[in-house]
């Protein structure tokens, strides 16, 4: 189990959500790895900070499927750490698909 800090949240792989219940699942906009997720009646889009972000930070961050749950997509842990060490990835499209 990795366990991922993502904002003022601490998530790890282990948060499972109901199937019946409507999510906020964090995914790697780089990798496409699933963080993890939680029940979006637990939380507020401002206990998450999402009240921040500016119009085009949204659009560019949260996503919505057709039942309602959201899709953050942030950086997890190990695709940090190659941005870190390797910063020239960013100019290459799909680097750490």
């Amino acid at each position: 189990m990795i366990p991922y800090s993502v904002g003022i949240l601490f998530l790890n792989n282990s948060n499972v959500c109901r199937r019946d219940e409507m999510t906020i699942q964090y995914l790697c906009r780089h990798c496409g790895t699933s963080i993890g997720q939680i029940p979006k009646t637990k939380v507020t889009e401002q206990q998450l900070g999402l009240h921040i972000l500016t119009a085009e930070e949204r659009e560019h961050i949260i996503s919505y499927d057709l039942e309602g749950n959201m899709s953050l997509k942030v950086t997890c842990d190990y695709c940090q750490q190659m941005l870190s060490q390797n910063p020239e990835l960013l100019l290459l499209p799909g680097y750490l698909q």
